[in-house]
């Protein structure tokens, strides 16, 4: 099995938007959740932020998203705002 993991083109963006949706709905299985994620496009438009797509043997298999921002207040370089790996590639051996 091959994992890869690299940023996601804007031509690609609606197949995160997809996965992100699927994303939260299983979170919003444990509390409120806001399915709209407005912060979504500001991932290919702002300079600290930046959306990375996650393959398995060539297959879409999740997301991170990262920026710089701190909820704390503390200082820090990055920050992983948001992570998924779809149902059929978890707990995989590798």
């Amino acid at each position: 099995m091959t994992v890869s993991i690299g940023p996601c083109p804007k031509p690609e963006k609606s197949q995160l938007f997809a996965m992100l949706q699927r994303c939260l709905a299983e979170l919003s299985e444990f509390g409120e959740v806001d399915l709209s994620y407005p912060y979504f496009d500001s991932y290919w438009q702002d300079s600290d932020r930046w959306p990375y797509l996650i393959f398995c043997n060539q297959q879409l298999a999740g997301f991170s998203l990262i920026n710089s921002l701190s909820p704390s207040g503390l200082d820090t370089d990055f920050a992983m705002a948001g992570f998924y790996v779809a149902p059929a590639f978890r707990r995989q051996k590798l």
